[in-house]
């Protein structure tokens, strides 16, 4: 039988979040950050990257010509959006320049964003032609083209009888 330890220890879980942070940032509020992330027990931050200024940043689209703070941090206990939000707030950051999301999906959602540039460069589907029908297209096309005609056939060729009734009314 295992004990409590051995339970614990194969139980352990790392959280890992993605920060990014729109804005210039001090060394005082980076540092800052950091004690505020020793409350989960934080193993490992990453270098800080940033992006060069841009019109329209990906995550925050209310603002414009700003630079963006990116960088990965490992808890050993999970911590929420708006903890992480909180602790930037005492830094001297706007809350809402703060997006956090797991290191997994926003790794996955950048590669999605690279490939759709890949095919950026594909002629738009409204302006293409559409293909030569093959025989089976043919096949189903006059198929249900006809289904219709006997349909519209049979209802030109109905009879209806009115019956007359004494009017109540």
């Amino acid at each position: 039988m295992k004990s409590l330890q051995e339970y614990l220890t194969e139980s352990k879980k790392d959280y890992e979040y993605r920060i990014k942070i729109a804005g210039e940032l001090s060394k005082e509020q980076i540092d800052e950050i950091k004690r505020g992330f020793a409350q989960f027990d934080m193993t490992q931050i990453s270098e800080i990257a940033k992006t060069p200024v841009t019109k329209s940043p990906y995550d925050f689209p209310n603002l414009e010509n700003v630079e963006v703070s990116i960088f990965d941090v490992k808890f050993n206990y999970p911590a929420g959006q708006q903890s992480i939000q909180q602790i930037a707030e005492t830094a001297g950051v706007n809350i809402d320049h703060v997006v956090v999301t797991g290191t997994a999906f926003d790794e996955s959602m950048s590669a999605e964003l690279e490939m759709q540039a890949d095919n950026s460069g594909d002629e738009p589907l409204l302006e293409k032609d559409y293909p030569e029908q093959d025989a089976e297209q043919k096949k189903a096309s006059e198929a249900y083209g006809d289904s219709f005609l006997s349909m519209v056939k049979e209802l030109e060729t109905r009879k209806y009888e009115i019956e007359k009734g004494t009017d109540n009314g």
